[in-house]
């Protein structure tokens, strides 16, 4: 293999390695909300989630769909550019601070270059 044909495929491994992670991560906060549910309708004595599939296990998958199947409402008299980009203005920097954390040997901006340190060889 050529170093060119390395440096890409390290790329194309960390990106999905990445992917695999924030797929992980997003389907453990959706069962931890719905843990949260449950427990606290049981601290108030009321009926939890448990419509969608056995004992509710597929509520976060209907809770997703709701959330992608509602309309956006513009509101009267505002930028439709810059209402539409706000969330993306407001998670870039969280996500951004994600990048200097070395999850593994090989996952990590400073192995791909995109931060350099002396510390941390390539």
């Amino acid at each position: 293999m050529s170093n060119g044909t390395s440096v890409t495929a390290s790329v194309i491994e960390t990106i999905i390695k990445s992917i695999i992670l924030l797929l992980v991560m997003t389907g453990g906060f959706a069962y931890l909300t719905l843990y949260e549910r449950k427990v606290l309708a049981r601290i108030q004595v009321r009926v939890g989630p448990n419509r969608a599939g056995p004992w509710g296990i597929l509520q976060p998958i209907a809770d997703a769909v709701k959330l992608l199947s509602k309309q956006l409402i513009v509101p009267a008299g505002v930028d439709r550019t810059l209402f539409r980009l706000s969330p993306l203005v407001v998670m870039a920097p969280a996500l951004i601070g994600l990048a200097v954390v070395p999850f593994s040997q090989s996952l990590n901006a400073l192995n791909l270059g995109l931060i350099s340190d002396s510390r941390y060889p390539r």
